[in-house]
């Protein structure tokens, strides 16, 4: 485990450092701010007439934004699996770090480590860069510590996806080439988030939407029409987990499968 982790260390260093996550920050504060000023005219209506919700901040200021967001989070994972695996393999720095005494799985699940925890925080930051200023100008839900639990649900299920778009582009890394990796990725993304694949699947039959990971992403959220997380009705937190917690165990379990397939192919391949 000691290996691992210190795979995990360096490669946290290394995705800190890059000059995408610069660019990335810079265009969530942006986005965020342009979301806030945005907001404003939404808050002016709701003052000259109050819609009949018990709490608009919920659908109409905290649910405004979080699936784009969500899908820019997935675009970001899928760029530094590009680098993490198809990039250094192209560059022969992955060949440089085979050298040293690390069992193959270790560099694949270190990698993975080092990069979730590095995106849990980007994720969490940019949650808080976007609700933050709402909660100051305008004000915040009814219930804070509801509020909280609902967040805190958000800011997990969008790094559950994260973590699985990034497992699924190493594994385009591991065995493609980095030019055909970047294309798969593309694509992937393309089908998933901009073109909503999910729709075509939903056609397909009930086994391709268990293992679909945006429509796991999608029906955690949404669960039940009655038990939507952003609903201002929603009757009690513990209600909407209940219902969402199948699915919030399945983007688990595909997200640790994907990690497991990784580390079975790279042991298997010759570098």
């Amino acid at each position: 485990m000691k290996a691992v982790f210190e795979v995990a260390k360096n490669e946290f260093s290394l995705v800190a450092r890059n000059r995408i996550i610069v660019v990335f920050v810079v265009l969530v504060l942006a986005w965020a701010a342009v979301n806030t000023l945005g907001y404003s005219r939404t808050w002016d209506k709701l003052q000259q007439d109050p819609l009949n919700i018990d709490d608009p901040f919920y659908l109409l200021g905290f649910g405004s934004f979080f699936y784009n967001l969500s899908m820019l989070f997935a675009f970001l994972s899928m760029c530094i699996g590009i680098i993490s695996i198809a990039d250094e393999r192209s560059r022969g720095s992955l060949r440089v770090l085979m050298t040293k005494p690390l069992y193959r799985r270790d560099i694949i699940t270190g990698k993975f480590l080092g990069i979730s925890l590095f995106m849990l925080l980007l994720v969490f930051l940019g949650y808080i860069l976007f609700v933050l200023p709402l909660i100051i100008f305008y004000g915040g839900p009814v219930s804070f510590s509801d509020f909280l639990l609902r967040l805190v649900s958000i800011i997990i299920l969008t790094f559950l996806n994260s973590s699985f778009t990034l497992g699924l582009v190493m594994l385009f890394g591991i065995v493609l080439g980095k030019a055909e990796a970047l294309v798969v990725s593309l694509a992937y993304i393309a089908l998933e988030w901009v073109i909503e694949l999910p729709s075509v699947s939903t056609y397909l039959g009930k086994p391709l939407e268990i293992i679909d990971p945006v429509i796991l992403f999608n029906n955690a959220i949404n669960p039940n029409s009655a038990y939507y997380i952003f609903s201002p009705d929603l009757p009690q937190f513990s209600t909407w987990l209940g219902y969402s917690m199948p699915y919030i165990v399945l983007m688990v379990a595909e997200a640790v499968a994907i990690v497991l397939v990784n580390c079975t192919l790279f042991n298997r391949e010759e570098t």
